[in-house]
């Protein structure tokens, strides 16, 4: 029970006072309609409570979930970039015919999905502070969606990625 129902049950009980034509009640009345009351504020406070602190770990495990997802996109690009820098000293020595033009495609595929990822960082941070500080869900929703596709995009990247890395050995 919040204040409006408090207020709401008091005023019917009045009206209900009114229509029978009484025109005072009693103090043990009175307190029975307080102690009423104040058990139903205690049980609606402690329900409200346990809601607010189930939506708190909810958004803990959204953040969490999004820096994992965040710090992936980072790892996998950008571990997929030092790789193939590491390899193309070694390019001369190999036997194999290896499509110089197909690597640096990847490479900078790598590089645009570390880059992408690093800006969905930055975007996830300022929904952060938005939802926070700023109490503005509109922007908040705005900037989460432009980080979610940011991230997406950064995944998409490394599939890219990989295609040309499969295309310049000659998978593909």
């Amino acid at each position: 029970m919040d204040g409006e129902d408090l207020v709401f049950n008091l005023r019917a009980i009045i009206n209900e006072y009114k229509t029978k034509e009484i025109k005072s009640i009693s103090i043990q009345q009175l307190e029975r309609h307080i102690d009423y009351a104040e058990k139903h504020a205690a049980q609606c406070f402690d329900h409200k409570k346990m809601k607010h602190e189930k939506h708190l770990e909810a958004y803990r495990a959204v953040i969490s979930t999004g820096a994992n997802a965040i710090k992936s996109a980072l790892i996998t690009n950008g571990a997929s970039a030092i790789a193939l820098l590491a390899f193309l000293p070694r390019i001369p020595s190999t036997e194999f015919d290896i499509n110089i033009i197909f690597l640096t495609y990847a490479l900078q595929s790598f590089l645009v999905g570390v880059s992408l990822a690093a800006l969905g960082s930055g975007f996830a941070y300022f929904t952060n502070r938005s939802y926070l500080e700023f109490k503005k869900l509109f922007w908040g929703h705005s900037l989460n969606v432009v980080s979610v596709i940011l991230i997406f995009t950064s995944y998409i990247s490394f599939v890219v990625g990989i295609y040309y890395s499969a295309k310049a050995l000659g998978m593909f």
